[in-house]
């Protein structure tokens, strides 16, 4: 899987990544939306909801203040036959009713008698005679531009008797699109009296998204294999004086409908996205300022109204992408407005293609750039890939209307971007563990080298400073060191000595390989670097300059050798130091403070001949402690082959006491990795320095 990962730098992983997401794409894409895409769509609502400069819809609305007036809900049939006529009196180009009279009214006479059998027979007689409260409803709108409200239903419920109705006259032009339309099994109709009274029917509900929120409102739909209008284009139908409604398909399914002159489009399935608006009260009028009478003529003039009841309780408020709760009558105003205006959402059917092949562009762009320029140009590429993405999308919508989703081109570059990470990462770890297994072998073929290793231990040890040099430091500075070589002996050095009364120089080093031939290179570039060191007046990146030159020399079996280095000048405490490719020292502070004495510095003494290794500068304060190791002391393992570690060199180094000498630091290091290794056999010298500087005063 790794070798997969890594190949052709990370490309194909990147590639099986892309295809997948364009696969997801185009299995997820199309009208109904995902959940994140549907985010996105409401936010952009919210950053920018419709603007309302005119009200063509009023609703009256049956609220509190009426309820309170009038008595609670239902209100008898009669009083909203009173409601309507009020309504129609003020002028509006057509009346919906936003409420469905599945039954008939319990309060009419023929029905009140039947609760009350113990009234005289006069009285009777007398409510008997009177015509029911629905065929007084139904008397009142026979005249008037009244659309009353249906319900669509998924499925015929048990028990449901089917009932031939009115529906508007419905001419088809072109190919039959019902069958792209939304298709419902079964209605809600009003009772017989109200429906054939009614000049139109319109249906008031759509399917709403999984999560319940009211994004899109089909103009028509199926019910029972017709096609039939909504409440929103009945009304417009009615309010423009068209008999009919002419509905145009093509081979991909709905195109548009007709109402006389004008023509209102729509998706292939009839629905359109709803540009929502914020609720305004000029939308609204109370039906009590109706019935009371208090308004002016032509109030409604011009205007379609919506009859609804918003009374605590009894409304349905679904969500929308700009509000909570809407009420379901405001919910059928804003799709008239939209109809009206033209004002709908546009999702383009190009637009997938559109979005897919800004996926695989900007994969393609990452895929190309990033093995070659780095993860750090790729970084900026995926962060302009989001905002380009993210700013066509607002521009798109603010501008014109239309719905861009900019998640899968964001997504996509985020993905493959990870993937080619992870396979750098994944190629870097491979290569270390083949450098790490090629090492091991060198180790293993060494230690077979018994007799070499023993003398070569000799040759090593016999040329470490001994507890004199130590004992001999300046006051100012305490130091002590150990080498440990993991067989019979190592690559490691160590020396410390004064150049002059002031300077004291020190290095620690890591030669490449095991047996005889390290052991001999690591006395050769001990002996060479304390030569240069007493020929050096200047820096210590001329000594490590001069002394690379003349070890490159001497080194036929082409090693190197990792060197950390240093010059301090014992009445300052100024620090001169370079690295050539060692491990970074830590440096403990006064007040406990551990530091990593990270570096430019440059690749290990043997590797380039003419390199030119950096010198920086540290200033040592009085209580400073520095610790230099090699990687025999991080690298050194247990029984399950994990190793010491930098985090539990830096937690040792911590933890021991602020004035701990310098030999008490590197036995008590070398005891804990002792310890942690326990049994495990070493697979690695070790080497630890310890200099404190205490200072003149």
């Amino acid at each position: 899987m790794t070798r997969l990962a890594i190949r052709n730098r990370g490309r194909l992983l990147a590639l099986v990544v892309l295809a997948a997401l364009a696969v997801l794409h185009a299995l997820t894409t199309g009208t109904g939306g995902t959940r994140l895409q549907n985010a996105i769509f409401d936010a952009y609502q919210r950053l920018a909801p419709r603007t309302v400069e005119a009200f063509p819809v009023t609703i009256v609305d049956i609220d509190e203040s009426a309820l309170e007036r009038f008595g609670q809900w239902p209100w008898p049939r009669t009083l909203l036959a009173e409601l309507v006529q009020n309504t129609a009196a003020l002028g509006p180009l057509a009346v919906g009713i936003d409420i469905i009279m599945v039954e008939p009214d319990r309060l009419s006479p023929d029905r009140f008698l039947k609760h009350y059998p113990v009234l005289s027979t006069g009285i009777e007689k007398a409510l008997s005679g009177l015509p029911s409260n629905d065929a007084i409803f139904a008397q009142t709108i026979r005249d008037l531009p009244v659309v009353v409200g249906r319900a669509a239903l998924p499925v015929v419920p048990p028990g449901a008797a089917s009932r031939v109705v009115t529906n508007t006259p419905i001419q088809i032009e072109g190919p039959d699109p019902s069958d792209s339309l939304t298709q419902f099994a079964h209605q809600l109709v009003n009772v017989p009296e109200i429906s054939e009274a009614a000049y139109g029917h319109g249906y008031l509900n759509g399917p709403p998204d999984p999560d319940g929120t009211v994004r899109r409102m089909p103009i028509v739909m199926s019910v029972n294999g017709k096609v039939v209008p909504s409440m929103a284009l009945e009304m417009t139908r009615v309010a423009l004086g068209a008999n009919w409604l002419t509905v145009v398909g093509d081979d991909d399914g709905f195109v548009a409908v007709r109402a006389g002159e004008a023509v209102f489009e729509a998706d292939a399935k009839g629905i359109i996205d709803l540009h929502f608006a914020p609720s305004h009260p000029q939308r609204r009028i109370s039906a009590s300022k109706v019935l009371s009478g208090e308004l002016p003529p032509d109030t409604f003039a011009n205007q379609l109204v919506l009859i609804g009841v918003t009374g605590l309780g009894l409304t349905d408020a679904p969500a929308t992408p700009i509000s909570p709760r809407m009420d379901g009558v405001e919910v059928q105003a804003q799709l008239i407005e939209n109809i009206l205006f033209g004002t709908r959402l546009i999702r383009p059917s190009y637009m997938p293609f559109a979005e897919l092949a800004v996926i695989l562009l900007a994969g393609i762009l990452l895929i190309g750039a990033m093995p070659r320029f780095g993860p750090a140009p790729g970084a900026v590429l995926v962060a302009l890939i989001a905002a380009l993405s993210i700013g066509a999308g607002v521009g798109g919508f603010t501008e014109f209307r239309i719905l861009l989703d900019p998640s899968y081109p964001i997504l996509t570059s985020g993905l493959v971007f990870g993937s080619l990470f992870l396979s750098r990462h994944l190629e870097t770890e491979w290569n270390k563990r083949v450098l790490d297994a090629n090492l091991r072998r060198q180790r293993i073929e060494n230690a077979r080298m018994t007799g070499e290793l023993t003398a070569a231990r000799e040759i090593q040890m016999g040329i470490l400073p001994g507890l004199e040099a130590f004992a001999a430091m300046p006051e100012s500075i305490d130091a002590h060191a150990f080498l440990e070589p993991a067989k019979e002996v190592g690559g490691d050095l160590y020396d410390i000595f004064m150049i002059d009364d002031r300077r004291l120089f020190f290095i620690v080093g890591d030669v490449s390989g095991k047996g005889v031939p390290a052991a001999l290179f690591m006395a050769l570039s001990k002996a060479l670097c304390k030569n240069a060191a007493f020929r050096n007046t200047g820096s210590i990146n001329e000594l490590i300059n001069g002394s690379n030159v003349e070890i490159m020399r001497e080194n036929p079996s082409f090693l190197f050798v990792t060197v950390f280095a240093g010059i301090i000048d014992v009445e300052t405490g100024e620090m001169e130091y370079c690295n050539a490719g060692h491990d970074a020292p830590y440096l403990r502070r006064p007040d406990g403070t551990l530091l990593s004495l990270e570096s430019v510095g440059g690749p290990p003494i043997c590797v380039i001949d003419d390199f030119e290794y950096p010198s920086e500068q540290f200033q040592l304060e009085p209580g400073d402690s520095l610790l230099v190791f090699t990687d025999g002391v991080t690298e050194a393992m247990d029984l399950d082959e994990e190793m010491y570690g930098f985090d539990r060199v830096s937690a040792y180094f911590t933890s021991i006491d602020m004035e701990a000498s310098a030999e008490s630091t590197v036995d008590g290091l070398y005891g804990d990795i002792r310890k942690y290794v326990g049994d495990a056999p070493p697979w690695d010298d070790i080497t630890i320095m310890s200099l404190r500087y205490k200072g003149t005063g």
